[in-house]
């Protein structure tokens, strides 16, 4: 196991090393950076420059910090990672880690991870997506819970857009949240009812908790 530098910056949650920082992005089916190669636990990866029109000079514009690139679920696939955002640390192990957290399952929509929830009181199945710096939740009753205000995201694929947000609250695995969801655009909308998933949960369930992420297990544990 390998400790990193775990940054929250920019609603963007970003291993770093003395080499550069990258976006770590459980909903990204790929991997690139402006480096063509990285060691992460001793393990070698070949890293493309580009993804999906996105590389490491036009992502650093769109998100407003230095990035070096992004981390997406064919890498992170490959170790068990404790996520530790209070003390500033993010640990990957090429090898299995026996921890004895809560367990919460999650299952896979080609290759990117799902779990349920509760969202205001209702089950939903949502996509784990920590590069995402704001939830999203497919309910008509979104808009009678406390407004937020207005929030400027952006996707691959969409671009820039602006949603209303309201804050909900969220139980994971025995864990209560109150998280600020968006109302999806119609671009979101589009790939939530296509994927049969009802909401994206993005970081901010990483904010104050330790998280286990284990992939090859299909399965987060909160430790």
């Amino acid at each position: 196991m390998t400790t990193y530098t775990l940054i929250h910056q920019a609603g963007q949650l970003l291993l770093s090393t003395n080499l550069g920082s990258w976006i770590i992005g459980t909903g990204s089916p790929r991997s690139f950076s402006e480096l063509p190669t990285l060691e992460l636990d001793g393990v070698s990866l070949n890293m493309a420059p580009s993804f999906a029109g996105l590389n490491a000079t036009n992502l650093t514009a769109l998100v407003g910090v230095p990035v070096t690139g992004l981390l997406g679920i064919d890498v992170l696939k490959r170790f068990d990672i404790e996520f530790d955002l209070p003390s500033s640390q993010i640990m990957l192990s090429s090898n299995p880690v026996a921890w004895k957290g809560t367990v919460v399952p999650l299952q896979t929509y080609q290759g990117l991870p799902i779990l349920d929830a509760d969202i205001g009181g209702q089950n939903a199945r949502a996509f784990l997506e920590t590069g995402a710096k704001l939830s999203y939740w497919q309910d008509a009753s979104l808009v009678n819970y406390p407004a937020t205000g207005a929030f400027e995201d952006f996707y691959p694929g969409i671009g820039l857009f602006q949603v209303d947000t309201y804050r909900v609250p969220v139980e994971i695995g025995g864990r209560n949240f109150e998280i600020r969801l968006g109302v999806p655009t119609t671009q979101v909308l589009s790939m939530l009812r296509m994927t049969g998933v009802t909401a994206i949960l993005g970081n901010e369930i990483f904010q104050n908790h330790k998280i286990g992420f284990q992939p090859r297990q299909n399965r987060i544990q909160f430790l």
